[in-house]
């Protein structure tokens, strides 16, 4: 009992000192193939949880090349606990986000007059335990709720069972499940601030955990406006919620409303369960270089209910299966967590090569998943181009911490000069709280990545902070160690050039030409063709007049304490800044998946290839100045949708040419800097004599044609 007041205790900690307005959070935004109920909520955005919204993307975290994520895919939260017993929920958020809700607010998505809906106090709620900790048994469960007094308090627990058109079917009412307990009336009181408290349930009789896994529910009656407290990433099983139809329940899955997971836990012992079930996640294809030792890696997850310390595995590639290894773990890889096996391999003929992976034993026991292995595609080929990095910062007015992005894509412009893009993807949380730099036309990539603000993507390999360092646990400047990781492990397939101008005096359409060029022959067939090339635009020094407030930039660290010298201007600098913004994205055209057809099926190795296009802007109204227009051209890889290569170009002075031969001298230097023949600072190369000094010191004239 002591044990489990202290797992109370640290659960709270969490909650810290919440209060009421921040408990209240609801954001489910582009809400897509739903019940007609939820259709509804697709316009509401409440709350300060960021920007998010449901994937229309095959793309998401968790499909993306493990190796790659910043983030593992999230597994049930465990504390181990004694007689070989844990405690089964869903995952904490990472950074204690969390939030609370209740009937005022689901009436908004379920009746647009938010009349009838929004006077209910009844309240049926679930959460599922996996089928992999069949034979478990449950002794109690814990659950945090929203303060105030609670009755018709009701705690069940049903088998998972699944009706005809394989959904889950859920208990008509809580007295139908297989074990149902009626609970005494209590009250929940909070300190200070905090508006939660914690609510230990003990089971009257044990139950034991049928093969398709439970839904441990409860129900109760209370008038306090948002009891329901949630955290977390959606999580299909973490918060499903009753609705009252024909004197039953609907239960409805709130991660499809973008909603975290109930904050609740259920004590299991999982003596009986099963101790060899591995599965293995979809890869996509990676990169290579023949000749040289690379990293053939898959995401491994314990669905079972205990750790594991090692397991076998074949590893086949182009057909010849290697003879079966033992992967012992750095650690025990605890009951659902996630790792990756990864074992060396050196490929010697370029060209797209087959790898499976599959476990086979687990702790020297028959591995029992039914998801035992995984294959992909490795595309093997001589030497790298050198990469253009590309970083796409997901960013917003009214995003108070989005100023470390700005600081952070800065410091990475000083760092790479010329070998980076910045792209600056401005996006709106509501209609109040309106970023007037939103581009419509480069919507579904924000849209695809579904992030919480700041974020940024690197090269759409990696997706993590535009500022902070990955490794650390406090707020330094780390994140070039994204663009290094992705140069290190993803070598690229092609050279990409870009020339541009305008097409007409009104400089209104764009004529661009893209030169690119492979380094190893491939011939893909139809629509299997993987590349494909996109177009952004962007603009510098973009400001809104000095009385439209919507153009300041929140700012969270204004006042602040702490921060190291790279915030100075921002925490002397008041809570909203009017300031000017580069890097802008004004227009994009098929920025998420690519032209179709702009890159050949059949691409032969150094064969010089090309794809001209005009691009029109004549309707376009966001644009402030075009002679501070940039031009980015993006080399995509459908297969693994990241960017291959890239290049831009500015706009200015009627248009220039890509680049040739300056980002990098003889012996290797990159551009740190660039200066016109009056010796102003330039934040690109633009048409004419340029002024370049190199990373070891060394300053040379270069015309850019």
């Amino acid at each position: 009992m002591i044990k489990r007041l202290l797992l109370g205790v640290t659960m709270l900690a969490f909650l810290g000192s919440v209060s009421a307005q921040e408990a209240v959070v609801l954001n489910p935004q582009q809400v897509e193939n739903v019940s007609s109920l939820m259709e509804k909520s697709a316009n509401l955005k409440v709350g300060d949880m960021g920007f998010a919204g449901v994937s229309q993307h095959p793309l998401g975290i968790a499909q993306m090349p493990s190796q790659l994520r910043s983030m593992k895919k999230p597994a049930p939260m465990r504390r181990a606990g004694e007689d070989n017993t844990i405690w089964f929920a869903y995952p904490m958020s990472d950074d204690g986000k969390f939030s609370a809700i209740g009937w005022k607010i689901i009436s908004v998505i379920f009746d647009d007059k938010a009349s009838a809906y929004a006077k209910l106090t009844n309240y049926n709620v679930a959460f599922m335990v996996p089928g992999n900790y069949a034979k478990a048994v449950v002794d109690s469960v814990i659950m945090v709720l929203g303060v105030g007094k609670y009755t018709n308090v009701k705690l069940w627990i049903d088998g998972v069972k699944s009706n005809a058109q394989g959904s889950i079917s859920f208990p008509q009412t809580p007295d139908m499940a297989d074990y149902h307990e009626n609970l005494a009336d209590f009250e929940l009181k909070g300190a200070g601030r905090n508006m939660f408290a914690l609510k230990d349930l003990e089971l009257a009789s044990k139950y034991t955990i049928p093969e398709n896994g439970c839904l441990i529910g409860f129900s109760f009656t209370t008038t306090t406006e948002s009891p329901l407290v949630f955290w977390g990433e959606p999580m299909s099983g973490g918060f499903f919620f009753g609705v009252p139809a024909q004197n039953q329940d609907v239960f409805l899955d709130m991660s499809l409303l973008n909603l975290g997971s109930l904050v609740a836990m259920a004590r299991l012992d999982v003596t009986n369960c099963s101790h060899a079930n591995v599965s293995m996640d979809k890869q996509l294809e990676k990169p290579a270089l023949i000749n040289q030792e690379t990293r053939l890696s898959a995401a491994v997850h314990n669905d079972a209910a205990s750790a594991i310390d090692n397991v076998n595995f074949v590893l086949t590639v182009d057909g010849e299966a290697q003879k079966e290894k033992t992967y012992n773990f750095p650690a025990p890889l605890a009951g659902g967590g996630n790792d990756e096996l990864v074992v060396p391999y050196t490929f010697t003929t370029e060209g797209v090569h087959q790898v499976e992976f599959k476990i086979t034993k687990v702790n020297g026991e028959v591995n029992t998943s039914s998801n035992p292995s995984t294959s992909y595609e490795v595309f093997a080929f001589e030497k790298s181009a050198k990469r253009t990095s590309v970083v796409e910062e997901f960013t917003g007015t009214w995003c108070v911490w989005c100023p470390r992005g700005h600081v952070g894509v800065h410091k990475l412009k000083e760092r790479y000069g010329d070998d980076i893009i910045i792209l600056a993807g401005h996006a709106s949380r509501d209609e109040k709280d309106v970023d007037p730099m939103e581009c419509a036309s480069y919507y579904e990539v924000i849209r695809a990545y579904n992030p919480d603000f700041p974020i940024a993507l690197y090269d759409r390999s990696a997706f993590g902070d535009p500022y902070a360092d990955p490794a650390s646990s406090t707020l330094t400047y780390g994140s070039y160690k994204y663009v290094e990781f992705v140069k290190e492990i993803m070598p690229t397939e092609a050279t990409v050039a870009l020339t541009a101008d305008w097409a007409d005096t009104g400089k209104s359409v764009i004529n661009a030409k893209v030169d690119f060029s492979f380094g190893c022959s491939r011939i893909s067939l139809g629509s299997a063709n993987p590349y494909a090339i996109a177009f952004v635009l962007s603009e510098d020094g973009m400001q809104g007049e000095k009385d439209d407030h919507t153009w300041y930039q929140a700012n969270g660290f204004s006042g602040g304490t702490g921060y190291n010298a790279d915030f100075d201007s921002w925490t002397s600098a008041g809570r909203y800044v009017n300031m000017a913004y580069d890097n802008v994205i004004v227009q994009a055209w098929d920025a998420l998946n690519g032209i179709d057809e702009s890159v050949p099926s059949a691409v032969m190795k150094d064969e010089k290839l090309s794809y001209s296009t005009t691009l029109d802007i004549s309707a376009n109204t966001l644009i402030q100045n075009k002679e501070k227009l940039y031009l980015t051209a993006l080399l995509l890889n459908r297969n693994n949708y990241s960017i291959v290569n890239a290049a831009q170009v500015s706009l200015g002075n009627g248009g220039s040419a890509s680049i040739e031969g300056v980002t990098d001298d003889a012996n290797g230097a990159t551009v740190v800097a660039r200066y016109n023949v009056n010796g102003v600072r330039l934040d690109k190369a633009q048409k004419g004599l340029n002024i370049v000094k190199y990373s070891d010191g060394t300053t040379k004239k270069v015309m850019v044609k």
